[in-house]
């Protein structure tokens, strides 16, 4: 679940994010018949300032969490946290499954990748190559949203904005509209040379049954959650909401 209205947490009290995700949850479950137990913020922002969301998230029945981005970056990230599919024990002592963005290490420097504005303007075989080093030691996830597959992007009408706030919106927009007609194509190659699975069922995968039994469905099956390169080794890789290797 990605939130009802889209507010990021940094502008959210606790009491006002509860008000976005409980209920948000609710009308999903209604919709679906199918319990919602996975949840990402908007533009990645619970960070260490807004990390008091971890505890609403377990309060009202999420089990595992995917909006932790381990990078120093300029709207969002949490240097320093761990790269893997993990479970933290909460100030509460509540506890929640976190699955963190992927990231490659360039120069020192964990690098966002694998998603949103980085699979649009890295060119395919980046990811690919990101997909396959971050898939050698833990599940790579890949994430994107339908806007991004959607053509074309409606036009700007910036005659309201002050100018410094128009450049700054007409670049944001060219930022949103380059590479869009990539994406679709960059998608279909990757679930041909990758496999996907829900990450409910990698995370059941990675932590095992007794940790997060409850996040894959009674009877479900994990036979297309598994990624293997076409003629090369196995190579563990994720997309979201997506993978890992098989066995």
């Amino acid at each position: 679940m990605h939130g009802y209205y889209h507010r990021q947490v940094f502008k959210l009290t606790p009491e006002s994010f509860r008000a976005e995700v409980e209920p948000a949850r609710k009308r999903l479950q209604d919709l679906t018949g199918q319990p919602v137990l996975g949840h990402r913020a908007p533009a990645f922002s619970i960070m260490p300032a807004t990390q008091w969301a971890l505890e609403v998230l377990t309060e009202v029945g999420f089990e595992y969490d995917s909006s932790i981005f381990p990078i120093r970056g300029r709207r969002y990230g949490w240097p320093g946290f761990r790269f893997d599919i993990h479970r933290l024990t909460l100030p509460s002592g509540r506890t929640i499954i976190e699955a963190p963005l992927s990231t490659v290490t360039v120069l020192g420097r964990a690098m966002p990748v694998c998603g949103g504005g980085y699979l649009r303007h890295f060119p395919a075989a980046v990811t690919r190559w990101a997909m396959r080093r971050v898939g050698a030691v833990r599940p790579a996830i890949l994430y994107t949203h339908p806007y991004e597959i959607e053509l074309p992007l409606p036009p700007l009408d910036t005659r309201h904005l002050a100018p410094a706030a128009a450049r700054r919106a007409r670049l944001f927009h060219w930022l949103q509209r380059r590479n869009r007609q990539t994406v679709e194509r960059k998608i279909v190659a990757l679930l041909k040379q990758f496999s996907f699975a829900p990450l409910g069922e990698v995370i059941h995968r990675v932590l095992g049954s007794d940790e997060v039994g409850a996040l894959v469905a009674p009877g479900a099956s994990c036979d297309n959650s598994a990624t293997n390169p076409a003629g090369s080794a196995p190579a563990r890789s994720v997309a979201h909401p997506v993978a890992e290797r098989v066995p």
